[in-house]
């Protein structure tokens, strides 16, 4: 049976919290009721439904007990080891999140690896949601390169320089890719939107994965990396070249946004961009049962998306129909429009094609005229 290795970090501000939860883990496995006790003393709310809860997942849906092999302190953190079944990454987001849900001001992180092909997992608390990424060094030096500018500063930025975990920081023959902090921003943005309160990757609660699973998994993350890639050859201020103006008013709405379907069609993405401020908020639904809740959009993520498909190898097109513009109250002008979207998936290289009803905020920033609020809606056309 494949074995799964991991680690939990936490430190809490205050040394008595600190310590209860060091207790905590110890209890948890020898004097359960006494664990609930101590669970309501870190969490008078509700500390003892929490640790109840987490109980019986584990049991329920992974046949497990909380059974640390080590709890020791490094660097100020609490330091708890575990070695678990195939199920030991879920375990892990479940802690993550067990101790994060009982001592909200805690700094709890994790991370993990598998024992049979060069995989690990990290955990990280972002918004009060366990956002959760994967990867699979040692396969491509350029790929180990990116990870190191990525995912191990994302984790490690907020950690003691003393504590160094992962692959890549076993060796020292491979140096992080030259990244802007700009890119950085836009990456960690992206990771931060795929993580939903409902998404159970995200929260470390699915069931376990079996192999291809993880490597469907994977290879959904090496995806994003590729959009991050193309997304990276777009300028850092597309912006400076958008349309001036003191005012809105609904032929320049119209006139920016013809200029965006010109080119697209040309896939000129810093040319799309420019109309997009950086600022850009709001959120998309589509009928994918895999995204029930709306989806926010950021202008990182936008730009991600948008460096992937435009290209003529995935055949990105779109035709658009105005509905109308509205000025509104605080000055802004809102542009309703129906799209009909289509292009190849870089990933899967399936055919997308997406009916969407669409509003586009626009607004005055620096003197120049910008998309600042995106909302789309997919539907079936009739």
């Amino acid at each position: 049976m494949a074995e799964i290795q991991s680690t939990i970090y936490f430190k809490h501000p205050s040394s008595r919290k600190q310590g209860q939860l060091l207790k905590l883990f110890k209890l948890i496995d020898a004097e359960l009721e006494d664990a609930y006790a101590l669970a309501n003393k870190l969490n008078p709310d509700g500390g003892r439904d929490i640790l109840a809860s987490f109980v019986d997942k584990l049991a329920q849906d992974h046949g497990a007990d909380l059974c640390p092999e080590s709890i020791t302190k490094h660097s100020g953190y609490g330091v708890v080891y575990f070695i678990n079944g195939g199920s030991g990454d879920y375990i892990t987001g479940l802690t993550v999140k067990l101790v994060n849900d009982l001592c909200p001001e805690v700094h709890v992180q994790g991370w993990g690896a598998g024992d049979d092909d060069p995989w690990e997992f990290w955990f990280k608390i972002f918004d009060g949601r366990v956002v959760r990424y994967d990867d699979q060094p040692w396969e491509d030096d350029d790929e180990d390169a990116r990870l190191l500018a990525t995912v191990y500063r994302w984790w490690h930025e907020d950690m003691p320089t003393k504590i160094r975990v992962g692959f890549l920081n076993e060796s020292r023959e491979v140096e992080p890719a030259e990244l802007s902090d700009d890119d950085y921003d836009d990456w960690v943005d992206a990771l931060h939107d795929r993580a939903y309160d409902d998404d159970p990757v995200s929260q470390g609660v699915e069931p376990a994965l079996g192999k291809e699973d993880v490597k469907e998994m994977v290879s959904a993350i090496t995806e994003l990396f590729s959009m991050f890639k193309a997304s990276s050859k777009a300028s850092q201020d597309p912006q400076k070249e958008a349309f001036k103006a003191e005012s809105i008013n609904e032929d320049d709405v119209l006139a920016a946004f013809d200029d965006i379907s010109v080119c697209e069609r040309n896939f000129d993405l810093d040319g799309s961009l420019k109309h997009f401020s950086k600022n850009l908020c709001g959120q998309t639904s589509v009928l994918d049962d895999d995204f029930p809740k709306p989806i926010p959009v950021k202008y990182g993520l936008y730009k991600m998306g948008l460096a992937a498909v435009l290209n003529e190898r995935s055949k990105y097109r779109v035709n658009q129909t105005v509905d109308g513009f509205a000025l509104l109250d605080d000055g802004r002008g809102e542009l309703s429009y129906n799209s009909v979207t289509e292009y190849i998936e870089p990933g899967s290289k399936r055919p997308i094609k997406m009916h969407t009803r669409d509003r586009a905020i626009w607004a005055i920033e620096n003197g120049k005229l910008q998309i600042v609020e995106l909302h789309s809606e997919e539907y079936l056309p009739n």
